[in-house]
C-alpha cells in the first residue's frame, strides 16, 4: 500500500490494478508455432532508389547530396562501421551480404529463415545509407542527424516515408514502420502522421529529448500526443540519439552504450509526471534497444519520487508512475538475454517486454549464413532458445511476439498463419537448451551472459 503523509497522519493512496491481458490468461498449445515479432530491425534504402520520390523543385539539391555522400562513404565505412581486414570489420562485413538492407523480398526470406512473423522498422541498417538531406552523426551534441535546413529535412523525411510505405506494401501485415516527422513544425508533423497512417505506416520514429527541441512537458507537444493516440501509432524511441554533449575519443562506444540507455528512457518520466498518459491513456511509447535488468528498480524510483512530492504531483499525475508504466510504456528489449527474460518473469513485468533481433546489425541475432546456405538452423532461432528455454510458455509467447502484436495493433490471426507458413519455432522447440554457450559466428550481443552489453 502507498501512503502519503498529509502533515498529521498517513493517508492510504488507492491503486488501480490493470486488467490482465487476454493472451496471458488464455490457454496455449505448446506444439503451435510461436508468433515472433522483432521490435527492432533496421532498413537502409540506397539514396538513388529514393530519387523517384523527390519533388522536382528539389532534384538538383537531391543529386548534390547524393554526390556529397558518395565522397563520405569510404570514410564512414572505415571509421564508424569498421574497416575490412580487422576482426571487428570482417564480422561487420558478414551481414553486408544480405540484400535485405533494402530489398523487401530478400528481407522477407531472412525473416522466414529466422522464424520471425513481423518486424518493426527503424532507419540505419549499417550499410552506410542516410535518409535524404541528413548526414548520420550519432554521438554529436544536439540532433542525431544534421541537415542544411529544416525545410530540406522535412522534404527528405517525406521522401523516405514514401519509400518506406512502398516497401511495407509487400506482405503489409508483417511490417510496422517508424515514420519520420518534422517535430520542429507541429502542424506539419500532424499532417505527416495522418498521411503516414493512411499509407500503412504504423509507428512514429520519436527521438529522445534533445537540446534542440521543446521538452516533453511543454504544451507544444499536445497535438502530437493527441494525434498519435487517435491514430494508434506508438512512439518509438531508439536509443543512440538525444545526447546533450559531443562524445569523442576511443572510449566513445562505451560511453554511448552507457548513456544511450539513460537518455533513451528520459522521456518516459517526463511524460508520466507531466500527465501526458493521464490525458492520453491510449498513447504508447516503446524505448527500444534497452538491454539490462533496470525495469524494476527504475519503476520503484519513479514511484518513490512521486510519493515524496505527492502534493505537487497529484494534480497532473494522480496515480503512481508504476501504473502508467504498466499501461503505456513497453521495453524494446533487443537481443534479449536469458537473465533479462528471467528477471521479467520473476519480477512480474513480462507483459512489458518486446523481443527484438536488431536485424541486420552485425551485433544482433541474425547472421548471414555461410555461403548463403539457408538450410541450417538460423542464429536467431538459436538465440531464441538460449533466451527462452525453460521459461513459462505464456510469458515466452508474450515477450517473443504477443506483447508486440497488442502494442502495434497487428492482426494476431494473420500472423499466426504466417508463423505456420514459415515454420516458426514451437514452444517445445524453443524449450530445447543450446549445447553451447555461444555459437561460433554469433553476433556479439546476442548471447550475453554478464549484463546489458556483454
Amino acid at each position: 500500500m502507498y501512503e502519503w503523509w498529509d502533515g498529521q497522519s498517513w493517508v492510504p493512496l488507492p491503486r488501480r490494478k490493470p486488467a490482465p491481458r487476454a493472451y496471458l490468461t488464455a490457454p496455449t498449445a505448446p506444439q503451435r508455432p510461436v508468433v515472433i515479432v522483432s521490435s527492432d530491425t533496421h532498413i537502409g534504402p540506397p539514396l538513388p532508389d529514393m530519387r523517384q520520390y523527390c519533388p522536382v523543385r528539389h532534384l538538383d539539391e537531391f543529386d548534390a547530396f547524393v554526390s556529397e555522400h558518395e565522397d563520405r562513404r569510404t570514410s564512414l565505412r572505415n571509421t564508424v562501421l569498421r574497416a575490412p581486414g580487422t576482426p571487428a570489420g570482417d564480422h561487420y562485413q558478414n551481414n553486408q551480404a544480405t540484400a535485405g538492407h533494402n530489398d523487401p523480398h530478400a528481407r522477407l526470406r531472412d525473416l522466414d529463415w529466422d522464424g520471425v512473423a513481423a518486424q518493426v522498422l527503424f532507419h540505419g541498417s549499417q550499410n552506410g545509407e542516410p535518409t535524404p538531406f541528413r548526414h548520420f552523426a550519432m554521438g554529436t551534441a544536439g540532433a542525431a542527424t544534421t541537415a542544411s535546413s529544416l525545410e530540406l529535412a522535412s522534404v527528405g523525411d517525406h521522401i523516405y516515408n514514401q519509400w518506406l510505405a512502398d516497401f511495407c506494401s509487400h506482405q503489409p501485415e508483417r511490417h510496422v514502420a517508424a515514420t519520420y516527422i518534422p517535430y520542429w513544425n507541429v502542424e506539419a508533423a500532424v499532417d505527416e502522421l495522418r498521411w503516414a497512417r493512411n499509407a500503412g505506416l504504423r509507428g512514429v520514429n520519436f527521438p529522445a529529448q534533445r537540446i534542440d527541441m521543446p521538452q516533453f512537458n511543454d504544451p507544444y507537444w499536445e497535438p502530437i500526443w493527441s494525434t498519435t493516440e487517435e491514430l494508434g501509432m506508438p512512439l518509438l524511441t531508439h536509443i543512440g540519439g538525444g545526447h546533450p554533449l559531443p562524445i569523442t575519443g576511443s572510449e566513445r562506444s562505451s560511453l554511448l552504450q552507457i548513456e544511450g540507455i539513460m537518455f533513451g528512457r528520459r522521456g518516459i518520466h517526463w511524460m508520466i509526471f507531466s500527465g501526458v498518459f493521464e490525458r492520453y491513456p491510449g498513447l504508447r511509447i516503446v524505448p527500444t534497444e534497452m538491454p539490462g535488468e533496470f525495469w524494476t528498480s527504475y519503476v520503484r524510483e519513479l514511484d518513490t519520487a512521486w510519493l515524496s512530492h505527492y502534493e505537487e504531483n497529484r494534480e497532473k499525475c494522480p496515480r503512481p508512475p508504476s501504473e502508467y508504466c504498466t499501461e503505456n510504456v513497453f521495453i524494446g528489449a533487443s537481443f534479449l538475454s536469458r537473465a533479462e527474460a528471467s528477471a521479467a518473469v520473476n519480477d512480474g513485468y513480462a507483459a512489458q517486454v518486446l523481443w527484438g533481433s536488431d536485424y541486420p546489425h552485425h551485433e544482433g541475432t541474425y547472421q548471414y549464413p555461410p555461403d548463403g546456405n539457408y538450410a541450417a538452423e538460423s542464429m536467431t532461432r538459436r538465440a531464441l532458445r538460449a533466451t527462452f528455454a525453460g521459461l513459462p510458455e505464456r510469458e515466452v509467447r508474450a515477450m517473443a511476439g504477443l506483447n508486440a502484436v497488442s502494442v502495434y495493433g497487428l492482426d494476431a490471426d494473420r500472423l499466426a498463419a504466417v508463423a505456420e507458413r514459415i515454420s516458426a519455432p514451437t514452444f517445445e522447440e524453443l524449450s530445447v537448451p543450446l549445447d553451447e554457450a555461444r555459437p561460433a559466428r554469433a553476433g556479439k550481443l546476442a548471447f550475453r551472459r554478464l549484463g546489458p552489453w556483454a
